[in-house]
């Protein structure tokens, strides 16, 4: 009994020793079958990682995967937001191409764009609008970048807030400094739809004049049905706000009320300009009102803001020229003073409300100081009766300086002498200018012949006159008649 059950028990030990062993094998086995995959994935590892793999901090291979995939998760992670942050650089790239005519698609290419970009590609008209920060150099003193940044944000937002996705999308986007450039895109077929942009874009130009310590003048172009006509929408916007210095600003411009108005003539400005330098020459009381007549004529008309400037710098380059010919005195008080005064408000000036009484300041204290420094001189009322002499007497051909100096009792090389000095000028031309003067008014308010109109202003050959108008006008009398409007 004892010896079978001794063999039975050798029998279960042998069974559990060789059970043992068997697990020990089987789960080597499986160890090995289950550890391909973790061998084969530190395979790929190593052989693109760019230095020599690390392990954790038990040196275990679980370990270092868990390391490997957080530093791809954090690449991950930079990847989408650099992705994002180029998306937004080539949304804005492509809007500055396509509004600049620069990227010329067709309905499907838009799609796929509108598609990428996250926004609906369907539409009925198009319009785009052009908002400037006023006062832009104010603007910057007045913030830092950073503010101004987050200003320029807030902008963009306000106006994506103000507009009702359901018949809208705006699409705005920053294009300079200080203008921001606004593409609307309307879904619904309806007369009513142009009212509502327009309502819109007044809201949001009162929303940012009461909210915020600036404003913004608009300027829209007309609406298109095509993608092609988004260009030129596109710059009758920006045209819009090129008559900001006449309209003025804080509003909405219309490039459809600037184009249906009657555009503005300059062509009076230069004559009225011309008659204005040779009355400041002769330091005529009536040259300040010429100037306020002046200043009414531009603040009326509507004018591009390169118009009015070349008008104004065009004036100002004749005033210098004239001045040059004056007295050391005032030509010190031009250049210390009045020039420097001149110059900062058409620099500064973004309205002509805003430039224009600068302007006429400027040039009625300029010739209260001239006609000061002249009252301050001897033989001012020689000189003064001299030309009122010549003024009265101008028609006569016989006219010159030794008629005056046998009319006034003076020396004819001092009477001249004198002349020079008070006005900037010698007899002969002062003489000939003014004839020329009449002759104008002669030729395009009278039919009278040009043999008749010589003899009324000084001369006894037409020839003469012809000459000598050409030589000052720039053209011959007959061609001034026939080519030049009377205003």
């Amino acid at each position: 009994m004892f010896g079978w059950v001794s063999a039975i028990s050798h029998l279960w030990l042998g069974i559990g020793v060789l059970t043992v062993l068997f697990s020990i094998l089987y789960t080597f086995y499986v160890t090995r079958r289950n550890y391909k995959p973790i061998e084969g994935i530190m395979e790929q590892i190593n052989k693109y990682q760019s230095r020599s793999p690390l392990k954790g901090k038990s040196g275990d291979e679980f370990s270092f995967i868990g390391r490997v995939l957080e530093n791809l998760m954090d690449q991950t992670s930079r990847y989408e937001k650099r992705y994002r942050e180029d998306l937004i650089v080539r949304r804005k790239q492509f809007f500055l191409d396509w509004l600049g005519g620069q990227t010329p698609m067709e309905a499907k290419e838009w799609a796929l764009h509108m598609g990428r970009y996250s926004l609906p590609s369907r539409f009925t008209q198009l319009a785009v609008g052009v908002a400037e920060i006023d006062a832009f150099a104010s603007f910057q003193r007045s913030y830092t970048a950073t503010d101004q940044h987050l200003l320029k944000f807030a902008l963009t937002n306000v106006v994506h807030e103000l507009s009702d996705p359901s018949w809208l999308t705006i699409w705005a986007e920053w294009i300079s400094d200080k203008r921001l450039a606004i593409l609307l895109m309307l879904h619904r077929e309806e007369e009513a739809s142009a009212e509502a942009v327009n309502d819109l874009l007044d809201r949001f130009r009162t929303w940012v004049a009461v909210n915020l310590k600036f404003s913004l003048t608009l300027g829209v172009g007309r609406s298109t049905e095509r993608l092609s006509g988004v260009n030129a929408s596109f710059g009758e916007a920006a045209a819009a706000l090129e008559y900001k210095m006449s309209l003025g600003s804080n509003q909405v411009i219309r490039y459809e009320e600037i184009a249906a108005a009657k555009p503005g003539d300059t062509h009076k400005y230069f004559q009225l300009m011309d008659a204005m330098i040779q009355e400041f020459r002769m330091a005529d009381a009536s040259w300040q009102l010429q100037v306020d007549q002046y200043a009414e004529f531009l603040g009326q008309d509507v004018l591009k803001e390169a118009e009015i400037n070349h008008l104004l710098q065009y004036f100002l380059r004749l005033l210098e020229r004239t001045i040059e010919g004056l007295s050391p005195e005032i030509g010190q008080y031009w250049r210390e003073v009045i020039h420097p005064q001149l110059t900062q408000a058409l620099d500064t000036s973004e309205t002509s409300e805003e430039l224009l009484p600068v302007f006429v300041s400027s040039l009625k204290q300029l010739h209260g100081k001239y006609i000061s420094l002249r009252d301050a001189k001897s033989h001012h009322q020689l000189v003064n009766e001299i030309r009122q002499y010549i003024e009265d007497n101008y028609a006569n051909p016989d006219l010159s300086l030794n008629l005056i100096a046998d009319q006034f009792h003076v020396n004819a090389k001092y009477s001249s002498h004198l002349f020079k000095e008070a006005y900037g000028m010698k007899f002969v031309d002062f003489l000939m200018n003014l004839r020329m003067e009449h002759a104008k008014k002669l030729l395009l308010q009278t039919d009278l012949p040009l043999q008749d109109i010589s003899e009324k202003v000084g001369y006894t050959h037409s020839i003469s006159f012809g000459r000598t108008f050409k030589k000052v006008v720039g053209v011959t009398p007959g061609d001034y008649r026939k080519y030049t409007p009377n205003e």
